[in-house]
């Protein structure tokens, strides 16, 4: 996990290299994401922010009410959080879970 939150960092200072690597991992050309993605470099992020927390909570709870799992199911209680509050103890991570 570290690994993952110091690429995001690193991201966010190297915009051009990281819309390299996106564009190679989803085949497709740089300009194209460029356009498409525009602040990609800002938003490879990895934390638990309580947006984007309640955003798999929807997303789960649609895909239950459409067939897509067989039952919604608390997202909050699947969460752990444990590996981002010890990154955060470690000073890895400076963001407040």
């Amino acid at each position: 996990m570290a690994i993952v939150i110091s690429a995001g960092e690193w991201a966010k200072h190297h915009p051009s290299e990281t819309a390299a690597h996106v564009a190679r991992e989803v085949n497709s050309s740089e300009p194209f994401v460029g356009r498409a993605y525009p602040d990609v470099h800002v938003r490879l992020v990895t934390d638990l922010r309580e947006p984007w927390i309640d955003a798999l909570r929807r997303y789960t709870t649609f895909l239950a009410h459409h067939g897509f799992v067989r039952s919604d199911f608390n997202v909050r209680s699947w969460i752990d959080e444990g590996p981002i509050k010890a990154l955060r103890d470690m000073g890895v991570l400076r963001i407040a879970v």
